[in-house]
């Protein structure tokens, strides 16, 4: 990554005292979503999903550049489901999903259960439950075998003392010769070729949707929005502002106002415009 990440954690009200939560349960719709997170989706509606499912989701870490904060994607990780989700720094839509801790998840596909307590995500399960597919590439750099359907890839990891074994770049041995079989260390969804190459899918909007609506502004005049044919002057009272957008989607209280101190009264006096 060219820019620096600055992570924002947000525990959602859970500390790193409690429990570990049950798994979370993913029904994978490849090329589509996984259980809630739909590819498309833009970051704030993905961000209320994480808020309605606290109890299942205790914390989640939001990362961006700020250098370069629209080359690199933005990033909300949830580390206590061992689930990420990636956006296009642009659009602001869901255009990767990767899931990376398997003890954390409950893992479906259309009803059949191939990542539980009970089942082993092999490689073996997974070409049972999936299906046939084209053979699959051995990275021998990162020593894993990259086994795609269209809109899904499955990561599996050779362990080092049998990187010799795959003669061909298709080739991954069912078993290796301590009788244990390729578990799966990664899983990504997402539109497209690849998952390298995932771009957030583009979604028509309806007539009513106003996400990623136009906005141009005047410096010290108005701010003109394109899709709702309405200008605000700066300056404006709140009365007008909404009359003008309708009323807000969401509304957040700010408990903690840290510049407070700067317009507390002294013996009645007020000396909050001191420099």
């Amino acid at each position: 990554m060219a820019a620096q990440a600055s992570p924002a954690t947000s525990p959602l009200g859970a500390s790193n005292s409690l429990p570990p939560p049950q798994r979370l349960e993913l029904e994978l719709i490849p090329g589509a979503a996984a259980g809630p997170f739909r590819l498309g989706a833009a970051v704030g509606d993905v961000i209320k999903v994480l808020q309605d499912r606290e109890p299942e989701i205790p914390k989640v870490e939001f990362m961006f550049s700020d250098m370069e904060p629209l080359s690199v994607d933005l990033v909300l990780n949830l580390p206590r489901n061992g689930v990420c989700l990636r956006f296009d720094p642009r659009s602001q839509r869901l255009k990767l999903i990767e899931l990376y801790d398997f003890a954390k998840l409950w893992l479906l596909y259309q009803g059949n259960d191939f990542n539980s307590a009970k089942n082993l995500p092999t490689f073996l399960l997974i070409y049972k439950i999936f299906g046939p597919t084209y053979p699959g590439v051995y990275d021998e750099k990162q020593s894993r075998y990259i086994f795609r359907y269209p809109g899904i890839t499955f990561i599996f990891p050779v362990p080092p003392q049998y990187v010799h074994l795959p003669t061909k770049s298709t080739d991954l041995p069912l078993s290796f010769p301590d009788g244990t079989t390729p578990v799966v260390n990664r899983i990504y969804i997402y539109a497209g070729d690849s998952h390298q190459k995932a771009a957030a899918p583009s979604e028509p909007l309806r007539p009513s949707d106003l996400y990623f609506e136009q906005v141009s502004i005047m410096i010290g005049e108005s701010v003109t929005f394109s899709r709702r044919g309405c200008s605000i002057a700066f300056g404006a009272p709140t009365q007008d502002v909404l009359a003008e957008l309708g009323r807000p989607a969401h509304v957040m209280f700010k408990e903690d106002d840290k510049m407070r101190i700067h317009t507390a009264v002294v013996n009645g006096g007020s000396y909050g415009n001191v420099v």
